[in-house]
């Protein structure tokens, strides 16, 4: 059996907060996210000084019964163009464990957003592979 593509995608948005996200300093997950700023695995993006990169990470169901969530928590290698943004508590629900982590474009350039293999999946023989996106703000 061939394992499955890695389900990880990037989405840019304006900063969606709300006066409550904003009395607590974080940034509220959109509900609906427009399908023309999805990138999957090994695409680029470009977005515009300010954006918020969202990542969303789906683990597979033929993963859900092995060693924990597959990947790490995604980092850009230039927190000067994309850097950390905290993120409210979600009620969201869904049937396959999903991680989102966010990113706001600080400044005009280029990062990478990678997601690694958690140490416990490395070893394993059938797993996701790493993931990665390129993000270009201009």
């Amino acid at each position: 059996m061939k394992p499955a593509a890695v389900l990880f995608a990037v989405f840019a948005l304006g900063a969606a907060t709300c006066s409550e996200a904003s009395a607590r300093s974080c940034t509220r997950v959109p509900q609906t996210i427009p399908d023309n700023r999805l990138v999957a695995d090994n695409k680029k993006l470009t977005v515009p000084v300010g954006a918020i990169v969202f990542d969303v990470q789906v683990e597979a169901a033929e993963y859900t019964s092995s060693p924990g969530f597959p990947w790490l928590k995604p980092t850009s290698s230039d927190l000067a163009v994309l850097a950390p943004v905290r993120l409210c508590k979600s009620t969201g629900v869904s049937s396959l464990p999903v991680r989102v982590t966010a990113f706001r474009a600080k400044r005009r350039g280029s990062a990478t957003l990678a997601a690694s293999l958690a140490p416990q999946w490395r070893s394993v023989k059938l797993k996701p592979r790493p993931s990665s996106a390129r993000i270009t703000v201009r």
